[in-house]
């Protein structure tokens, strides 16, 4: 859930800074980013229905994939809701959707394969060079968040340094510096075991497994209702103040 919440807030970062900007570089990297990232994104739909429900008897994977692109079209629709987040727009959906379209591929890449045969196009078998690729990326993404949580937490939390205050004083809190890194390290453990105890998985298998699958479907329902809810809390609570979030 921190994850999710850093990458949300981070997209509505890079995008207030491309709008303060308001110069020809900053309109064209809002319009050509999000052009790009929702083009990815449905591109990785595509391929997902392409590889991974080669059968109508396919019902769960159509039911991931169709229900991706729905929702996807929902984040773009809230975009019209009156009174809605006034930093919200098509890069930061486009950029959400992208996100989730990436964690959904990943999720049907990690579906144990004798389960799934019939859907799977081609050799019957899911390319392992796809799950090698989005393990290190979450290794990263994950190495990148932690970091950045930790060292940011002052401002989660609210914490200014005071006038006078001990010029050795850390730039975070430290407990919560080391309890992101703690659940961090937990994080990358379950990925090298498949989020199981007793491994059902051959040998050199990196995060499959029905366990691994829905942790990932989780988080992405997780994602697209956190910047949902984002986009729509200003327009549902009218009398609360939003222009620091």
């Amino acid at each position: 859930i921190i994850q999710v919440i850093l990458l949300v807030y981070m997209v509505y970062e890079v995008n207030d800074w491309l709008t303060r900007r308001d110069d020809a570089l900053a309109w064209t990297l809002l319009i050509g980013g999000s052009v790009i990232f929702w083009c990815l994104g449905l591109a990785l739909i595509g391929i997902c229905y392409h590889f991974y429900a080669a059968s109508p008897s396919c019902h769960l994977n159509i039911f991931f994939i169709t229900w991706s692109l729905i929702v996807g079209l929902i984040l773009a629709a809230l975009l019209f809701v009156p009174n809605r987040m006034e930093s919200a727009g098509l890069l930061t959906s486009g950029a959400v959707f992208l996100y989730c379209s990436y964690l959904l591929t990943s999720a049907l890449t990690s579906e144990p394969t004798q389960d799934i045969l019939q859907c799977i196009r081609g050799s019957g078998n899911s390319p392992y060079w796809i799950s090698a690729v989005g393990f290190f990326l979450a290794l990263g993404a994950v190495s990148y968040q932690t970091i950045d949580a930790g060292s940011s937490s002052h401002d989660m939390f609210g914490i200014r340094p005071k006038e006078g205050d001990n010029e050795t004083l850390l730039p975070y809190r430290a407990d919560f510096f080391h309890f992101i890194f703690v659940l961090a390290s937990m994080y990358v453990a379950m990925l090298f075991s498949n989020w199981e105890v007793s491994p059902s998985t051959t040998a050199f298998q990196l995060d499959r497994g029905w366990i691994s699958t829905w942790v990932k479907m989780g988080s992405k329902w997780a994602c697209e209702v956190v910047y949902g809810w984002s986009v729509i809390a200003p327009a549902i609570f009218r009398n609360r103040d939003f222009s620091g979030v």
